[in-house]
């Protein structure tokens, strides 16, 4: 679906299109304003917010990794110790 080199937005804008929603059901489901989100697929603001990245993967019924292009890694050592070896 994507490549290393293809934004959020993009990946954002592929997943919600390709499950035929509108930029206003996501918002629905996921809490961001759909200018918000307007301007994320547009690559005019960033999607830095934790609960909007688990929001909008949830909506789009799709993974975080999905959505960001790769493992979504908290400040928990649990969840990033796997990965502490793999380069950004």
């Amino acid at each position: 679906m994507h490549t290393e080199n293809t934004t959020i937005g993009a990946r954002l804008r592929i997943l919600r299109t390709w499950r035929k929603m509108t930029l206003a059901q996501v918002a629905g489901l996921a809490g961001p304003s759909i200018s918000h989100l307007s301007n994320i697929e547009r690559g005019l603001s960033a999607l830095d917010r934790r609960s909007y990245i688990a929001g909008l993967a949830a909506a789009l019924r799709a993974s975080e990794s999905d959505l960001v292009g790769g493992p979504h890694l908290s400040a928990d050592p649990l969840q990033s110790e796997p990965y502490s070896h793999a380069s950004p």
